[in-house]
């Protein structure tokens, strides 16, 4: 017993969350249960808590009054150190800053989050929280009902050892019968988005007649359609026009207790109707670090697309054979977010007459590409412009 946790700073009323178990689920899956939990007790290791042993161990060396002096004290080091050197500016006084800096960082990390023993070996103790196993037990029924077991049943049940001050809490999941979809169904009032939606229930249905209703592959499916009519054209359509409606009220005994029938709608803007876009012109943009003006760019013109830099010598037609849109194609949301990123890869195919020059472009490249796109809706006659630019 010489390796077990001390449990004296409990108090009356309080355990250590020692284990928890989920039993009963037949088809949901048990990781993704454990997942929701929303306190996660003590690691053990054949029977005994070694890792909360060690967190203990390194508590009784922790002293935070003898590290706030030992920080105080390094501080006050090197800043003698560097109030004598002569050049301020100097590599040498730069390494010390570097080398105090390093050093407090490290300590001021055992201030805050305790020693090696604490924050590498050792973990904390989990005192048992009957609120958060509620908590838990809520999480997991709404996993159930995503998961189309809409009448699914969480219960936990506590095991406690009064000597040890543990306690163990088992999940037993019942999932009732499964409800599965009864039809799938798809309507736009405009003709052209329902073309789209019926091509993707062809190509990438997620969701078919007699499966297990599933939230999130529902939702895939909704992300899927929005997916392709914003690859059609349709620049100003988002997700939030696709509504889903599911019917529950009819019972089949084929489909378990009630059969449900899904119908993906797309509703009308207000201002009208959903508009397909095409791409005007398309200015590329290429920053270095410094940023650049319009008195220091350099602009290129190829295959109708105006190429501006801060440099004459960049291989203009390898970016230019990256782009994947050109000026009258219709919107295309990931040819547009593509050709950024295939611009980007591309500096390791470009070819420089010498070093410092291919590490200029590199850095060009690396810092901003920002692709400007002029979009013409012709049944309605509208203009307006958007922008590119990739998180690097």
């Amino acid at each position: 017993q010489s390796c077990a946790p001390s449990t004296k700073f409990l108090q009356k009323d309080q355990y250590l969350y020692a284990k928890s178990k989920i039993k009963g689920n037949k088809h949901v899956d048990t990781d993704a249960l454990i997942n929701l939990q929303q306190q996660k007790p003590n690691r053990t290791l054949l029977g005994f808590m070694p890792y909360l042993w060690f967190y203990q161990q390194g508590q009784k060396l922790y002293k935070k009054e003898k590290i706030r002096a030992k920080i105080d004290r390094t501080r006050k080091k090197y800043d003698d150190k560097i109030a004598k050197e002569k050049d301020p500016a100097s590599p040498r006084t730069q390494r010390l800053r570097n080398l105090r800096d390093q050093k407090l960082d490290k300590l001021n990390t055992t201030l805050e989050e305790g020693n090696w023993l604490m924050r590498t070996v050792g973990e904390p103790p989990v005192i048992y929280d009957n609120g958060l196993t509620a908590q838990t037990q809520t999480q997991m029924k709404n996993y159930l009902f995503n998961k189309g077991y809409f009448d699914g049943k969480v219960t936990a049940t506590t095991d406690t050892t009064h000597k040890k001050r543990r306690i163990k809490v088992t999940y037993r999941i019942d999932e009732g019968l499964p409800q599965r979809v009864r039809s799938v169904k798809f309507f736009a009032f405009n003709p052209n988005l329902q073309k789209i939606m019926d091509s993707v229930a062809k190509e990438e249905r997620l969701v078919r007649k007699e499966q297990v209703y599933d939230q999130d592959k529902i939702s895939a499916e909704r992300e899927a359609i929005d997916k392709a009519i914003r690859n059609s054209g349709y620049y100003a359509f988002s997700r939030d026009y696709i509504f889903i409606e599911a019917d529950t009220s009819i019972n089949d005994s084929a489909f378990g207790t009630r059969g449900i029938d899904l119908l993906y709608k797309i509703k009308d803007p207000t201002s009208g109707e959903h508009v397909k876009y095409n791409i005007d012109e398309i200015e590329y943009y290429i920053q270095n670090t410094g940023g650049f003006t319009r008195s220091d760019t350099n602009t290129v013109i190829i295959n109708n697309i105006a190429y501006h830099a801060p440099y004459k010598k960049l291989a203009y037609r390898i970016l230019d054979s990256k782009i994947l849109v050109r000026p009258g194609d219709y919107y295309h949301a990931d040819k547009l977010n593509n050709s950024v990123g295939t611009c980007l890869m591309a500096r390791t195919a470009l070819k420089y007459r010498s070093t410092w020059e291919a590490s200029q472009a590199a850095a060009v490249l690396a810092r901003c590409v920002r692709i400007k796109s002029g979009l013409v809706a012709p049944a309605k006659s509208l203009r307006g412009s958007i922008s590119y630019a990739p998180a690097i």
